[in-house]
C-alpha cells in the first residue's frame, strides 16, 4: 500500500469532563480571569484528607526504622568505615558494621522508652514522639557504644 496524498482531514474535540456542573464551574473561573495555573495552585492548597491516629502512628513507626537505617549508614560513611566490613563485630556473629551500628541505635531507642527488643510494633504515639525528641542523644550513646567498645 502506498499513500500519495491526503485529503479531507477532520478534527474532533473530545471533552475530558462530562460532568456538567464541574464544566460550568470551570467556565465561571475562566470568565473571571483565572488561568489553569491559578486553579492548579488553588487545588494544591486544599485541605488534605484526614488520616487516622493509627495510620499516623504506623507511618511514624516505619519512619523511625528508616531513620535509624539512614543514620547508621551516615555515621559509618562520615568516618570512612565500610558498612559491609566486620570491624565492629566483636562477638564474631558475621554481622556487618552497618548491622552492628543499627542494632546499637535500636537498643538505645528501646531503652529510651523502656521497652524490650522486638516490641516496636507496640510503640505508642507518645513513645514515638519521645524517641523523636531524644534522637540526637540516642545517636550519641550508640556511637559511644560502638566506637568505644562498651557493649
Amino acid at each position: 500500500m502506498e499513500i500519495r496524498r491526503q485529503s479531507d482531514v477532520r478534527l474532533e474535540e473530545i471533552p475530558l469532563l462530562l460532568d456538567e456542573p464541574a464544566l460550568a464551574t470551570l467556565r465561571l473561573l475562566q470568565e473571571r480571569g483565572y488561568t489553569p495555573d491559578d486553579i492548579s495552585a488553588a487545588y494544591e492548597t486544599l485541605d488534605p484528607v484526614p488520616t487516622t491516629m493509627a495510620r499516623q502512628r504506623q507511618a511514624k513507626r516505619r519512619g523511625l526504622d528508616m531513620r535509624v537505617r539512614t543514620e547508621a549508614a551516615r555515621i559509618l560513611r562520615e568516618r570512612g568505615i565500610n558498612p559491609e566490613g566486620h570491624e565492629f563485630d566483636r562477638q564474631r556473629l558475621g554481622r556487618s558494621n552497618l548491622i552492628v551500628m543499627k542494632a546499637a541505635i535500636d537498643r538505645h531507642v528501646n531503652a529510651t522508652v523502656g521497652r524490650p527488643t522486638r516490641q516496636r510494633h507496640d510503640f505508642s504515639r507518645a513513645e514515638l514522639d519521645q524517641i523523636d525528641e531524644a534522637f540526637e542523644t540516642i545517636l550519641a550513646r550508640a556511637i559511644a557504644e560502638v566506637f568505644n567498645g562498651s557493649n
